[in-house]
């Protein structure tokens, strides 16, 4: 069988690719036809999740086994069949989970017909997919975005030098007044 995938960038511009695979192809074979559509370097981690309607995160399948006690999917040992049918259709793609490139894929046909020849391929490509490098990193820290009026532990919030809420004194420590603490 032959699957017919759209998928979409959450870009500002409308960016998707239609891509056949055949059903019995592996989610690492998805996974590199997804970033060779979208003209990505494919030197970052992925992972699918499984989506419903609503494109929430279901089960993930991850790029590479890790030792873990969990049973989770990997992208070599799971067939596309074995995750899409016509009941459930839909799945999130992650690229760089720094950057968090999603991308929406979505089962759009499924053809019955015995499939031969070189899949995965593109079929459909509308829009310029953007620069893999163009979204930014945020390392902000979290204490940045804290005010004055949010509500914050007293211990976090004398760690971050904010003292007790009910004093009104100040916490500043004058450098050349440092005897009291040798």
């Amino acid at each position: 069988m032959l699957y017919k995938l759209r998928v979409l960038i959450d870009y500002e511009k409308d960016v998707f690719r239609e891509i056949l695979i055949r059903s019995d192809q592996h989610f690492i074979d998805l996974n590199y036809a997804i970033i060779k559509a979208f003209e990505f370097s494919g030197d970052q981690m992925t992972s699918f999740y499984m989506s419903n309607e609503d494109w929430e995160k279901g089960e993930e399948i991850v790029q590479f086994e890790m030792d873990s006690e969990d049973e989770v999917r990997s992208m070599e040992n799971t067939t596309l069949e074995e995750m899409f049918n016509a009941k459930k259709k839909n799945a999130l793609f992650v690229y760089d989970f720094l950057r968090l490139w999603i991308f929406y894929i979505e089962l759009i046909s499924i053809d019955k017909k015995e499939s031969h020849g070189d899949y995965p391929m593109v079929v459909a490509s509308i829009g310029i997919p953007p620069n893999e490098e163009e979204k930014s990193i945020d390392f902000e820290m979290p204490s940045d975005h804290i005010g004055e009026d949010d509500e914050l532990d007293p211990e976090l919030r004398e760690l971050l030098g904010g003292g007790d809420d009910d004093d009104d004194e100040s916490d500043y420590i004058d450098p050349d007044d440092m005897s009291s603490y040798y």
